[in-house]
């Protein structure tokens, strides 16, 4: 029953939210915690640390370079791959099968209250030639809400704008976001909470105007054999943007013997 919801739920507004393994969610807290305190020096306070409140403890001018240190620390292995994998993998299997094309690298992201220099304009991810068949595994590492979180428009909200791009110059998206404002959805979620969704929706973040810092991890995946994007020069495709990921034993088998005619 909890699937046939989640496949409809998905199947008709293009994102679900669901529960995660809270001891799972807690370790990369404690992971990220950690490798925080190894840069006391880019640090503001010598108090606790504490994600959602980190923005008592950093200046905007060091949070770069704490961003990229914890995106490199936390990629290193795929330990973390790994462990978004347990958190999402009910969710993965029921929306694009078992075979999968992962992006390298996951991602983090830091939104500090009042932090102009974070903000992710609306977009949609084929925009950048990414294949419309993806799946984004959103994390946050502490409960977001509204402005601290991510927005995103309906399917129909979402087709009915990018045809109007398509109509305009690309320069116009701002005028459109501003003109539709009124029919946005927050992604809110409290910790513990995941979410999936199609990056064909338009989606992104304002200006975090809630009193707490957000962190998140997201990850790009589909399946292993659905369509890339084929626009000519495009980088996002197989080896160069995502890496094979749980392959089975007929495709393993395929790849170390030849048996095409080409």
């Amino acid at each position: 029953m909890a699937n046939n919801k989640t496949i409809d739920q998905f199947s008709n507004t293009g994102i679900t939210k669901f529960s995660v393994n809270k001891v799972i969610l807690d370790e990369i807290n404690d992971r990220v915690i950690t490798l925080i305190q190894r840069k006391k020096k880019l640090l503001t306070s010598k108090n606790k640390i504490s994600l959602e409140n980190f923005h008592n403890s950093v200046a905007v001018k060091n949070l770069n370079e704490i961003r990229m240190y914890l995106y490199a620390q936390l990629n290193k292995q795929d330990w973390i791959l790994d462990k978004m994998f347990e958190l999402f993998n009910s969710q993965i299997k029921l929306i694009l099968g078992d075979e999968l094309a992962v992006q390298k690298k996951v991602n983090l992201s830091i939104q500090l209250p009042n932090d102009n220099s974070s903000i992710l304009p609306m977009h949609s991810d084929f925009f950048s030639g990414e294949s419309i068949y993806q799946l984004n595994l959103w994390l946050p590492l502490v409960s977001v809400n509204k402005t601290s979180s991510m927005f995103y428009f309906l399917p129909k909200d979402s087709i009915k704008m990018i045809n109007e791009i398509k109509k305009n110059s690309i320069s116009d998206l701002n005028v459109i976001f501003k003109k539709n404002y009124k029919k946005i959805k927050w992604l809110n979620l409290k910790k513990g909470e995941g979410a999936v969704f199609s990056p064909n929706l338009l989606h992104g973040n304002v200006l975090n105007k809630e009193k707490n810092t957000r962190f998140s991890l997201n990850l790009r995946v589909k399946n292993l054999y659905s369509p890339y994007n084929h626009i000519y020069g495009n980088e996002k495709k197989l080896g160069s943007f995502y890496r094979p990921y749980n392959l089975k034993a007929m495709t393993i088998f395929n790849i170390n013997n030849s048996f095409s005619f080409d």
